[in-house]
């Protein structure tokens, strides 16, 4: 990730987006948000999905059916022994 987007993150955001760790299931302020609007990377501010794009999976983490065209990447993710997509934003990796 460019140093440019790292600047502006707390220790919190650096964990998530730069290092991949994630925020505890069900803790996060927009697993229950269902607002209508535009969510954005938190380091450089792509719009990433829209609202309606956006559905209550039970999963702990908020969930979207796609993406907002050619604004994240889709990497294989086989840490913690199971097959997993992590979902990272086109401009900054984060």
């Amino acid at each position: 990730m460019k140093e440019e987007y790292i600047n502006n993150l707390n220790a919190e955001e650096k964990s998530v987006l730069v290092n991949g760790g994630t925020e505890a299931p069900f803790t996060g302020k927009y697993n229950n948000f269902y607002s209508k609007g535009i969510y954005v990377c938190k380091s450089c501010n792509l719009q990433l999905f829209d609202s309606s794009s956006k559905f209550k999976s039970g999963c702990g983490w908020p969930s979207f059916d796609d993406a907002i065209d050619g604004t994240i990447i889709r990497r294989r993710d086989t840490s913690l022994g199971r097959i997993r997509t992590e979902i990272i934003c086109s401009r900054c990796e984060g």
